[in-house]
């Protein structure tokens, strides 16, 4: 009884943290959202030609993160998580917030070997937050050692 109740207390930490992480994502996709709205009308600001191209290179990708949002939100983890990869891509590859939300929401889609995949890459950016570097080592541990199953 005692191994049951330990292994149920395990699971709902496990899950808590997993919807902790989701609103964190929202919220992240949200800022994400807000920044390239702001990129665009930097670029609107600086003359008719780099209004065009600086709208044209961020419309996309600001057009994505909405998209990836709803994804993310209708529990379609690995469209969403295709769709960061995408706005990474759109952008120039200079997001790495984009590689990291990829490799979570691989993670949430059930796909532990994408997630550890991508957090790999992740850790291969530049620009990245010590922070992220310890939470990505961090996935990546807890990723590629299989625990035992439910109830044994």
């Amino acid at each position: 009884m005692q191994q049951i109740l330990t292994e149920w207390r395990e699971y709902l930490q496990e899950e808590t943290k997993r919807v902790l992480e989701e609103q964190d994502i929202s919220a992240e996709l949200d800022n994400i959202i807000k920044q390239l709205s702001a990129l665009r009308n930097k670029a609107a600001g600086g003359g008719e030609g780099a209004a065009e191209s600086g709208s044209a290179a961020v419309r996309p990708a600001e057009a994505l993160a909405k998209q990836a949002i709803e994804l993310f939100k209708g529990k379609k983890y690995k469209e969403a998580a295709a769709a960061f990869e995408k706005i990474n891509e759109l952008m120039g590859g200079k997001h790495p917030q984009m590689t990291f939300n990829a490799a979570r929401a691989y993670e949430m889609a059930g796909d532990p070997a994408g997630a550890v995949i991508i957090f790999k890459k992740y850790l291969t950016l530049p620009n990245i937050s010590v922070e992220g570097k310890r939470r990505a080592k961090e996935k990546i541990a807890t990723l590629s050692v299989p625990g035992p199953p439910f109830g044994r």
